[in-house]
């Protein structure tokens, strides 16, 4: 048998394969995970043009068939291709769209903890005031798409908002802010990675519960409020100006995995490699922060 009639055979075997197990509801996970292996093709590829035994060969090609098959549903599942139905047969229900520089998801009062995960580059970003929807996103760049996916339950909703260009990006950064409004209600879990950047980020109006701030070369300026019982801040920055502010009626412990350039902790007892405000462990509410990286600046101020 020739390795075209292996390839062939093979890769319509497999593909009407995913395509019965979706239809019958027994697979439905997220299947643009299996795009970023596509370089295996070429690899594979390249390994059945060496002279290796026939038996080998055809091994290789049976693979190849394999992932072509592999990366072609998950291809369409995820495109606008008209003959795809893509039913979600689960018990999470999840969408996704993408929007030119706005976003506007409504509030669910069914929600009661939700998160968001937001990857940014170069911009800035500003989170400030309350909405009556679950989030409000806009962005004053015009060459900015906030492509964003939803996946929720009865309780919890998980939404991912990555900014990305469609072209050249300007110098002139100051036009290209966008502003952020979360609704006021839900548990929030906040997870930003983002890169050279300005971020200036008002949660004192929401119950934080997490948050993790993944950042390179950026200016962070970020208050926290006590309307949760314990927030915990993990910040992870390269060479940054990071200022938390906390307020004074919340206790407050800070934990260092690097030595810093600058610290500036006024009102906090030092152990070890931890800071305390007076009066910790009885506090009503806590905020515990932890830090790692090279930080050129870290400030913690209490208002």
């Amino acid at each position: 048998m020739s390795t075209s009639s292996i390839f062939w055979g093979v890769f319509f075997i497999f593909f009407g394969f995913f395509f019965l197990l979706k239809k019958l509801g027994i697979c439905n996970e997220d299947y643009s995970y299996y795009l970023d292996f596509w370089p295996l093709i070429i690899i594979l590829w390249g390994i059945s043009i060496l002279n290796l035994p026939e038996i080998l060969k055809k091994i290789v090609t049976c693979l190849i068939a394999f992932l072509c098959a592999v990366l072609l549903f998950a291809f369409i599942h995820h495109s606008w291709f008209p003959f795809c139905d893509n039913d979600d047969y689960s018990e999470n229900r999840k969408i996704e769209k993408k929007f030119n520089d706005v976003v506007n998801i409504p509030y669910s009062e069914s929600y009661k903890f939700a998160s968001l995960e937001l990857n940014a580059g170069a911009c800035s970003v500003k989170l400030e005031d309350t909405t009556n929807e679950l989030i409000e996103v806009k962005s004053g760049f015009p060459a900015v798409n906030l492509d964003y996916t939803i996946i929720d339950t009865e309780e919890y909703v998980n939404l991912q908002l990555d900014l990305n260009y469609k072209g050249k990006i300007l110098k002139r950064k100051k036009h290209n802010v966008v502003k952020v409004k979360l609704n006021p209600n839900p548990v929030w879990d906040l997870d930003f990675d983002i890169g050279a950047i300005d971020m200036d980020c008002d949660l004192s109006k929401y119950k934080i519960k997490d948050l993790c701030i993944d950042v390179g070369a950026a200016d962070v300026d970020v208050i926290l409020g006590n309307l949760y019982e314990t927030t915990y801040l993990e910040i992870n920055a390269g060479a940054s100006d990071v200022t938390i502010k906390i307020p004074k009626g919340s206790g407050c412990k800070i934990e260092s995995e690097t030595g810093l350039s600058s610290e500036d902790f006024q009102g906090f007892l030092k152990s070890n490699n931890s800071y305390y405000t007076n009066g910790f462990d009885k506090a009503s509410s806590k905020i515990i922060i932890k830090i790692s990286g090279g930080v050129s600046d870290f400030e913690v101020e209490r208002y």
